[in-house]
């Protein structure tokens, strides 16, 4: 199986998954290498992509959290574990912009933020590495 660097992926899922940006990301299959297209940011140095990098079978696009379920539905699944009297509440914070800020409001002041951190953090390893079975991937932690 071909490794592929935990802390890279995990970076180029979260920026693909964000909405503001036209961010996507592949993996190459042969290399293990995690290629983030569209993002600048003068702190992270990025190789050039491959040109073929969206024709190429080798290259496989990164997962958002969407399409592994770590976004709206990670934080309901929360949210009835931990505080399941506030799940209405949850829920319409998810019906308007703004939801994780609301929702992070909300964890705060119960005193259960860092408990979604490691919660969310579990399962976005967890959905990676499934996701790494997959596509015939083994996730490695660098650090």
């Amino acid at each position: 199986m071909i490794k592929v660097n935990k802390q890279d992926l995990e970076f180029a899922m979260e920026t693909a998954s964000t909405d503001r940006f036209e961010i996507s990301a592949y993996v190459c299959t042969v290399t293990g290498k995690v290629w983030v297209v569209g993002f600048e940011d003068d702190l992270c140095e990025f190789d050039s992509p491959p040109d073929d990098l969206d024709e190429n079978e080798q290259y496989i696009m990164v997962p958002t959290k969407t399409d592994l379920d770590l976004g709206r539905k990670l934080a309901i699944k929360f949210t009835e574990a931990f505080v399941p009297e506030e799940i209405e509440n949850v829920y319409s914070y998810f019906r308007r912009a703004g939801a994780y800020g609301k929702f992070k409001v909300l964890l705060n002041f119960k005193g259960l933020l860092e408990n979604w951190y490691q919660f969310e953090a579990e399962h976005v390893e967890q959905g990676l590495i499934e996701w790494c079975d997959m596509n015939g991937l083994q996730l490695f932690d660098d650090v």
